[in-house]
């Protein structure tokens, strides 16, 4: 079970609770008034209360992450409509990642 916090472009409903459905504790952007707020600021917050932040929005938080090193994890995913294949996709690469601190994740779509 991971701490999720669902930046705002990825802060479907469906998406959250089929992570909830995986046993994740989730979090959106949405319930924390953080909506339109930049990436730097979603990143504090995230650490703020040792969550791994979980986006869509994957070239700036890769270069967050390459200039933060002390977060609890950031994993960048590419658009997948089918929010049960990537909360699967993130909870797969969850349970493979021994610890998620300072972790960069990357969940890509699976050809079809």
């Amino acid at each position: 079970m991971a701490k999720l916090y669902l930046d705002e472009d990825c802060s479907d409903k469906r998406l959250k609770e089929e992570l909830i459905k995986l046993g994740h504790d989730v979090q959106t952007t949405i319930e924390a008034s953080n909506v339109g707020k930049d990436d730097k600021t979603q990143l504090a917050y995230a650490i703020s209360l040792n969550r791994t932040i979980v986006t869509h929005n994957r070239k700036d938080f890769i270069n967050l992450h390459k200039n933060n090193h002390n977060h609890h994890g950031v994993i960048a995913c590419t658009q997948n409509p089918n929010n049960q294949q990537l909360a699967k996709g993130i909870d797969e690469q969850i349970k493979n990642t021994l610890q998620l601190d300072n972790q960069l994740l990357r969940v890509t779509k699976p050809s079809t």
